[in-house]
């Protein structure tokens, strides 16, 4: 059997070069930029576990088998393949293997060329404003934060098929958004844990730790920052918080009878029309917040 011919071998200029030139290959634009989000969605520690075997037991082993087959073949990937083909013995179908590597870099280059362009095109709309244009009608989101009080995690349809009570709004709400499965409450009581939420801070951080306890003027909640950002805030039902801060949101209702929603539905309608809106509806009575008609209410306006 001949053998393949092989071409003149090379030589890299430090150890160093020859070592970022295999990782540089090896390790991919997807390790980079889709590595965290992949992980994140399957399942955190479990896939980076996972991930590392696989770097171990076979990226490592191919990857270091690549670079034998390259140094000894001297030549393109079907003609080294071929060349270590002959010299073990083995039929020249190998050869194929070289094939299907040089096609297969050849379809990672298309989908960098796209990941390029795709660079390219924001770097032009960025350095040509396009990103800072759009005006507050058009480019800002509502917010529409619910608030329930003593409802729990199962009393809910799109939590528990089986609960007992009826919740259709909320599951439609749900079904139309994104639910949030894996979170935890501040404290274990209103007061904190309504001031967490607006403050963005752990009840030791902004100092209302005590239920029925105000919260301080001296912080800032999302009212007052998305008031000054060009939003309608609003807090409308049950405040629990004090009155240091009702001044922070745009208007601040504070119903203390009843279930605290009676005045949603009228607020959400007279809010002035041309701006982009941030309400805070809280309920007293979890039962009257999942009997109401404030999701298919919202939903149609």
């Amino acid at each position: 059997m001949s053998t393949a011919h092989r071409g003149e071998l090379g030589g890299w200029q430090s150890r160093t070069t020859f070592v970022l030139a295999p990782s540089a290959s090896a390790v991919g634009l997807g390790n980079i930029w889709r590595f965290s989000y992949l992980a994140g969605e399957n399942g955190g520690g479990p896939f980076v576990l996972a991930y590392l075997l696989c770097l171990v037991l076979v990226a490592v082993p191919v990857m270091i088998a690549e670079v034998v087959i390259g140094t000894h073949g001297r030549g393109s990937p079907p003609m080294a393949i071929r060349w270590t083909a002959d010299r073990s013995m083995l039929s020249r179908g190998w050869m194929l293997l070289g094939v299907l590597a040089c096609f297969t870099g050849l379809l990672v280059l298309c989908y960098y060329v796209v990941v390029a362009g795709w660079a390219v095109d924001y770097a032009w709309l960025m350095q040509a404003g396009e990103f800072g244009s759009a005006s507050a009608a058009d480019g800002k989101l509502n917010f529409l934060f619910i608030l329930a009080d003593d409802l729990g995690y199962m009393d809910v349809g799109f939590n528990n098929a089986d609960t007992f009570y009826e919740t259709p709004n909320l599951d439609t709400l749900a079904s139309g958004g994104m639910v949030f499965t894996d979170f935890y409450a501040a404290c274990q009581v209103c007061s904190p844990t309504r001031a967490s939420i607006l403050t963005g801070k752990y009840p030791h951080s902004n100092g209302l730790v005590h239920l029925h306890q105000p919260l301080s003027r001296k912080e800032t909640t999302l009212g007052l920052l998305l008031r000054e950002g060009g939003y309608h805030t609003e807090a409308v039902g049950k405040w629990g918080l004090g009155g240091e801060v009702k001044g922070q949101f745009s208007s601040n209702i504070e119903e203390k009878t009843g279930s605290s929603t009676e005045r949603w539905i009228e607020r959400l309608q007279q809010r002035p029309k041309d701006k982009p809106f941030f309400f805070w509806l809280a309920s007293k009575i979890s039962n009257a917040l999942s009997n109401s008609s404030i999701a298919s209410s919202v939903l149609s306006r």
